[in-house]
């Protein structure tokens, strides 16, 4: 009798598990597809509007962690108030002040003072958290990103360092921040719109998978064909996406 209250107790949760991931498909189909508009947007040079759909997500989730983990609500609504304000005046610092860009220098400063707030209210450990150092990264890395043939390139050729490998250094963080942040959020709106929050556990593994993916396949090359400005176009096959489907996905996740 015990054998067979196992064996269906292991029958119910295969089943279950799999019934799970195939509720799970829409909101990795959605990951999915944000990646693959991110790469389209990629290989036209036009990825503005995915920069800032990124920051915006990973801005979003920072405010929510300094309201519901510090119980901050005033820094919370004031980190978001600063952002608002600045995101109105994304599209036109990067598409007019691009070339006035150079390295190490901040897009926006005051992200960097909130921060340095932020550390000097709940502590320096702030610092170490993935999501600080994803927005601390992106801020420094935008700025070369969009000016790949910038003045940042003359203290880094004196050093005798190679440019190429260099502007990979800021575009590959970029390209696998954006690809997290909207490729998470994304997945978790859907959860939302279908009324099934608990699809959401899949998000950030998922987010995650097709991250790597990014970096490991499509960023490197994308970066050396925008460095080098040597192409008219380009195309990134199926076969460097590496998850091309919810199945291809949810196997990485499961394994």
């Amino acid at each position: 009798m015990r054998f067979i209250l196992i064996l269906l107790s292991v029958v119910f949760l295969q089943s279950t598990s799999k019934a799970q991931f195939i509720d799970d498909s829409p909101a990795m189909q959605a990951a999915i597809n944000l990646r693959n508009d991110f790469v389209k947007a990629l290989e036209k040079k036009d990825f503005i509007p995915f920069a800032h759909r990124g920051m915006d997500g990973a801005i979003r989730m920072l405010a929510g962690h300094v309201r519901d983990v510090e119980g901050d609500a005033e820094m919370s609504d004031r980190l978001l108030r600063n952002w608002e304000e600045s995101s109105l005046r994304f599209e036109a610092i990067l598409s007019s002040k691009v070339l006035d860009l150079g390295d190490h220098a901040p897009l926006f400063p005051w992200i960097n003072e909130y921060l340095d707030e932020m550390a000097a209210k709940y502590g320096t450990i702030i610092y170490t958290l993935p999501l600080v150092k994803d927005i601390q990264m992106i801020n420094y890395a935008i700025p070369v990103v969009f000016q790949p043939k910038g003045s940042w390139q003359t203290d880094s050729a004196s050093q005798g360092l190679d440019l190429r490998m260099e502007y990979r250094k800021h575009f590959i963080p970029f390209a696998n921040f954006v690809t997290y942040y909207v490729t998470l959020i994304g997945c978790q709106i859907v959860a939302d719109r279908q009324g099934q929050p608990e699809m959401k556990k899949v998000c950030k593994p998922a987010a995650e998978k097709l991250q790597f993916a990014m970096g490991r396949y499509v960023a490197p090359v994308v970066s050396d064909w925008i460095f080098n400005a040597s192409n008219q176009s380009l195309q990134i096959g199926a076969n460097r996406l590496k998850y091309n489907t919810v199945e291809d996905l949810r196997r990485a996740i499961r394994n």
